[in-house]
């Protein structure tokens, strides 16, 4: 179960780890909802797929076998999930960048603990490389095209 920094768990109902507390006071009374980070960036996953995760190719990362996810952004980019066989978050594919992607299109993590993200997913017939490569910050990020639309 996912727990946030004040010991609260995550109150949106239709978070990956499916958290369902708010933040309460000294007698128990619901005074907010909280949520984690998590729940923010993958708010939508109903909107897209809902929980039908077996209709999609696995992709193999870091020697497990993922399932995929797909949720959107805020600005209504395309976000990619992996997820372990005993249904933890493996993974968060791609990146939310302030450009948005062109349609079909996504930006992939593929950098610091993703390192490899971009062939798994190629591998696995997800995207395909447009070779196009985006700044941010530190790092450069791909542009894929999706090739299985969710």
């Amino acid at each position: 179960m996912h727990i946030l920094n004040n010991g609260m768990r995550c109150a949106y109902s239709d978070c990956v780890e499916q958290h369902e507390v708010a933040k309460q006071d000294e007698d128990g009374n619901e005074i907010e909802a909280v949520t984690c980070s998590s729940c923010r960036k993958f708010r939508g996953l109903d909107n897209i797929q809902g929980d039908n995760m077996s209709k999609y190719p696995k992709v193999y990362f870091l020697e497990e076998n993922c399932s995929v996810r797909f949720a959107r952004y805020d600005n209504n980019a395309i976000a990619i999930q992996l997820i372990c066989e005993d249904g933890s978050p493996m993974a968060t594919a791609t990146v939310n960048l302030a450009e948005v992607p062109p349609p079909g299109h996504v930006f992939v993590k593929d950098h610091s603990e993703n390192t490899g993200m971009l062939a798994a997913l190629i591998k696995a017939g997800y995207v395909e490389d447009t070779g196009k490569r985006i700044p941010s910050g530190f790092v450069t990020v791909p542009l894929a095209k999706l090739l299985i639309q969710p």
